[in-house]
């Protein structure tokens, strides 16, 4: 008796033929030619730096070329190869982690696991493993003199890719960081030359601890739009330290580049951008210009999107403490969409509560192990959930009014091992933090 609720019939029975078929043809052990990987100039794109006696060389590889030298499109699975080269001409030993390149990187059996057939018993891809094995990153000590080179397999970044190289020895960490475009649109952001931004008379130098307080205490309290300067979200946050700390420590965290804002943007967009998930944020003003550097973390579960991602706008200041560099800046919370009263398209709509955003980003910097001491000023007068400020897109937003400021070093510092400036704290007792062994003034 046949008990299938219809009678299949020749055409249905052909079709499940052909799709049997079709799935035993992707399954197996198939062949993936490839090129020799000398016979791809991936390298004439590369970007080397040089700094106490230690050379990094990084190349990022496009899709034809990923294509060539592994024989898949590992752009389709999110992975995307970037190939590293160290050469240590110190007296010391150093170790490369991948992590710090991204926490998140694949290991090379991962990446073949990846085109593992459906009938094949759940093998590796030997073909792939040898590959990707073959030509991966060896994670081992680079001693004096000698070179390590190949591929580390981090997640796909379409727009500009922060690569961030931190080699680690048993007296310091030395960091390199390359800014890499790869996609046309973010041209601009290429080479960020914070050097440029000031002329060095124009910098206001502090050795007094007293004196910067009141310096930032002094900053305008809030970003602003360009053409109307309305308020739209206060600073809080000041970052002391050059590029390289602090930016590594942003990339470590998991902080991503976002697009360059257009007008040419729309709701569609919005969604269905080319560089989905590098979507861009609204240019705002401080100093008269847009923000120097936009980043954006993304929540990381099935359903986050941009609609769900903490922001950050960063301006270098014309400011100096104790030979350091001054960055500021503003991060926001996005939590979701709304329709803009005034104009109805659909805004962001922000974490009211500017405090908790900011906590946040101090915490994760704490966790980059690249900061070694913090303090509050403040900058504003406080608001509260009851009597909030009203911006120029109607989100409302309340704050205690106080920045957070972070000092970043480039030797790793534990977070039991933090100091504290003893200015003022955001917590209704400050014996907690008195009390730890590490808090002290200066």
């Amino acid at each position: 008796m046949n008990n299938w609720p219809f009678n299949p019939g020749p055409p249905l029975a052909l079709l499940l033929f052909i799709l049997i078929t079709s799935l035993v043809s992707c399954g197996g052990f198939k062949d993936y030619p490839a090129d020799p990987i000398a016979e791809v100039d991936f390298l004439k794109r590369a970007e080397t730096k040089t700094e106490n006696g230690i050379t990094v060389t990084v190349s990022v590889l496009t899709i034809e070329e990923n294509k060539k030298i592994f024989g898949v499109d590992l752009f389709k699975k999110g992975v995307q190869p970037v190939w590293i080269e160290i050469t240590n001409d110190t007296d010391h030993d150093f170790v490369f982690l991948p992590i710090s390149l991204d926490p998140d990187y694949f290991a090379p059996n991962e990446v073949a696991f990846l085109y593992q057939g459906l009938f094949n018993g759940g093998e590796v891809h030997p073909q792939l493993s040898e590959r990707f094995n073959g030509y991966g990153y060896e994670l081992s000590k680079i001693s004096p003199g000698e070179t390590k080179k190949g591929f580390v397999y981090t997640n796909f970044d379409p727009g500009i890719k922060y690569v961030n190289i931190s080699l680690f020895s048993e007296e310091k960490i030395e960091t390199f960081i390359f800014y890499i475009v790869l996609y046309e649109a973010l041209e601009e952001y290429n080479k960020i030359d914070f050097e440029s931004i000031y002329s060095t008379d124009e910098y206001t130098r502090y050795s007094n601890e007293n004196d910067f307080i009141k310096a930032v205490k002094n900053l305008p309290c809030c970003i602003k739009t360009k053409d109307t300067k309305e308020d739209a979200y206060p600073i809080n946050f000041v970052f002391i330290g050059d590029d390289e700390e602090v930016f590594s420590a942003l990339i470590r965290q998991g902080w991503d580049v976002t697009e360059p804002f257009s007008d040419l943007w729309t709701n569609k967009d919005y969604f269905s951008s080319p560089l989905f998930g590098l979507s861009p944020m609204e240019n705002l003003y401080y100093f008269d210009r847009a923000q120097d550097v936009s980043l954006q973390k993304i929540r990381k579960q099935k359903k986050g999107t941009i609609r769900q991602r903490s922001e950050i706008r960063i301006w270098l200041t014309p400011v100096k403490y104790k030979g350091e560099s001054v960055w500021v800046g503003s991060t926001t919370r996005d939590i979701g969409t709304d329709v803009n009263k005034i104009s109805d398209f659909l805004t962001k709509k922000i974490d009211p509560n500017l405090n908790e955003t900011r906590s946040y980003l101090a915490e994760d910097m704490v966790l980059s192990q690249n900061v070694s001491k913090v303090g509050w000023i403040r900058n504003l007068e406080p608001t509260t959930e009851k009597s909030p400020k009203i911006n120029y897109k109607e989100q409302i937003w309340w704050s205690d009014g106080l920045v957070v400021v972070l000092l970043f070093e480039d030797t790793p510092t534990g977070a039991s091992d933090i100091q504290f400036y003893e200015w003022e704290y955001p917590y209704k007792s400050k014996g907690i933090i008195k009390k730890n062994p590490g808090s002290v003034g200066n």
